[in-house]
């Protein structure tokens, strides 16, 4: 199985068929009300890039691809997100010389800036599987 991620950058190779009749697993982070370019998350990790709304994805994909599986997993990103901050939060004493406060400052805002998002629900998680459109059909099987 091959592993893409899509944005604005990436969603004409998404749309290209793999050789073989493959499998595309795509994990995105989308914006709840399909906002797009302006979130602090864009500005701060993406730069030049945005969040895909689901629109966008369903655009890039709907040629080559058969929507297989298309699951919500974010729910519980922000334990996820939590969970890095404390680990990051933690081992700062030993990041500290070579990264400096204002790394501490930006990672410490962004991480929780995320969790926030997601337990607010303004921000999605989601994963796909997509078909090639060739392929066979009941020639996959759900992993859920």
């Amino acid at each position: 199985m091959r592993t893409l991620k899509i944005g604005a950058r990436n969603q004409t190779k998404l749309a290209a068929p793999f050789e073989g009749g493959g499998i595309a697993h795509v994990q995105s982070t989308i914006p709840a009300q399909g906002i797009h370019g302006s979130s602090l998350h864009d500005q701060i990790s993406f730069s030049r890039r945005h969040m895909p709304s689901i629109a966008q994805i369903g655009g890039a994909v709907e040629k080559s691809f058969v929507m297989e599986d298309w699951h919500l997993i974010g729910p519980d990103y922000d334990r996820t997100l939590m969970a890095w901050f404390e680990n990051f939060n933690t081992g700062w004493d030993q990041l500290k010389a070579k990264y400096g406060e204002r790394f501490y400052r930006l990672w410490k805002y962004y991480l929780l800036y995320c969790a926030g998002s997601f337990q607010a629900r303004h921000v999605r998680l989601w994963q796909n599987h997509l078909l090639e459109a060739r392929r066979s059909p009941g020639s996959y099987r759900t992993i859920w």
